[in-house]
């Protein structure tokens, strides 16, 4: 798979303390956005393992994916059957890690200048800015709340999520969603364990009130007999 990766930010070595799996996002210094890339992991018996994204080979072919450093990114809805897919890894002090799947994604280079970035679709809209549909990672992560068992490992997956509506022409009325059956686990198997510990808790939490509530209908019943 060809994979372009293009930031506008100027960090290289970004931190990710809360994560369970990889702890760094590293951009290899020989990678000159724009450029194709490779994202693998480094470090792994260490304390401290890493994501690295490493310059790849080069093709005459057109990417089929973006993979962009950035805080922020608008995506454009057009028609029920423009698809818009991307997925997201957090890191530290608001920096995403986001691929483009598929459909049309924004970035904010400067004040007055947007960049388009295009992958696998046709018949591409002309866009608005007042509907483009931006996001950062505070808005994002306000998903990861209703996630649930996920909630407390935000950044232990690469969170999938798609655009839905805007089937109109001004590009109006669409959202994000996003696709729980599709996140990758990038916890390096810490979440598999965590996540039963959560869910002890979840059950130990539920029988206690259970026994609360029992208590209570007990005093209820001597009260009144």
């Amino acid at each position: 798979m060809n994979t372009c990766f293009y930031t506008t930010e100027n960090e290289t070595n970004i931190t990710r303390a809360r994560a369970n799996g990889y702890k760094h996002l590293v951009i290899d210094d020989k990678v000159d956005a724009p450029c194709m890339v490779e994202i693998v992991s480094e470090d792994l018996d260490t304390d401290a393992p890493k994501l690295v994204v490493k310059p790849s080979y080069t093709s005459d072919k057109e990417p089929d994916e973006y993979v962009f450093l950035c805080k922020s990114f608008g995506m454009v809805g057009y028609s029920a059957s423009f698809e818009n897919k991307v997925s997201v890894i957090f890191c530290d002090n608001d920096y995403m890690l986001v691929t483009l799947h598929k459909g049309m994604l924004v970035l904010q280079e400067d004040t007055d200048t947007l960049k388009v970035f295009v992958a696998g679709v046709k018949n591409v809209p002309m866009i608005e800015k007042d509907n483009i549909l931006w996001k950062n990672a505070k808005d994002l992560m306000s998903f990861i709340r209703y996630m649930g068992v996920k909630a407390p490992f935000p950044f232990d997956f690469e969170f999938m999520f798609e655009l839905e509506g805007g089937v109109s022409v001004a590009m109006e009325n669409f959202s994000l969603r996003h696709i729980d059956a599709e996140d990758i686990d990038i916890s390096m198997g810490a979440f598999a364990i965590l996540s039963e510990s959560v869910d002890t808790q979840a059950i130990q939490e539920v029988e206690k009130n259970e026994k609360i509530k029992e208590k209570n209908r007990r005093n209820l019943d001597r009260y009144f007999s």
